[in-house]
């Protein structure tokens, strides 16, 4: 938990999202793991953990690739933590030797990351 100097009350749920609570008590999505704040993007990958990418929500139509950034073998374990702007995002993942990688991103455009 923390606050911010106007106040805002910042909450993270199981490490998968972060709600923000403003003084008056309105509860927001501040940062999420898997979809963005706005709904419109999505982290997805196969059943078998191949094809990582962001995706636009509720679609397998691929606007980011990460398939070459993140081995399948983690892609499961992948997490990601979208900006409040939903086009910037940072992506923790481990690499073939298991250590703990962050890359940050910030898509262009509604067609390509």
């Amino acid at each position: 938990m923390a606050f911010d100097a106007a106040g805002n009350l910042f909450v993270s749920q199981f490490g998968d999202s972060i709600f923000k609570f403003t003084p008056d008590g309105t509860r927001s999505t501040f940062a999420s793991v898997r979809i963005s704040p706005d709904t419109q993007w999505e982290y997805q990958y196969s059943a078998d953990g191949v094809n990582p990418r962001i995706a636009k929500a509720g679609t397998t139509e691929t606007v980011l690739d990460l398939s070459k950034e993140v081995p399948s073998q983690w892609a499961k374990q992948a997490k990601i933590v979208w900006a409040p702007d939903s086009k910037r995002f940072a992506l923790n993942y481990k690499a073939d030797d298991s250590s703990t990688l962050t890359a940050l991103y910030q898509l262009r455009d509604e067609k390509n990351g």
